[in-house]
């Protein structure tokens, strides 16, 4: 089975993607925390995005969504396409126009 190259000491997540695709797999859900998702964010390889808020503040050791990148950062390049409401919290929808 063949192997994903790294860059940097890390996946080269472009190609992981590619190597996916290869295999039939068009969708991926990713969920592994701010490195990842700050990964994704910084290669450009986001095309959607749920982006759950809350009006409460976790404090100041609370762990950043992007690995200290603004969420800016993500829905800039993002279409808003609407926002839902969940108890107190909503959760926004993004996508790649």
């Amino acid at each position: 089975m063949p192997r994903a190259p790294a860059q940097a000491g890390r996946l080269d997540l472009a190609a992981v993607l590619r190597m996916l695709a290869g295999r039939g797999i068009t969708r991926l859900m990713v969920e592994g925390g701010p490195t990842v998702a700050a990964a994704f964010v910084a290669a450009d390889l986001v095309d959607a995005a749920a982006l759950l808020r809350s009006p409460k503040t976790i404090g100041p050791d609370g762990v950043d969504a992007l690995e200290g990148m603004p969420i800016e950062a993500m829905t800039a390049r993002l279409t808003t396409l609407g926002r839902e409401p969940v108890g107190e919290d909503s959760v926004e929808f993004f996508e790649r126009a």
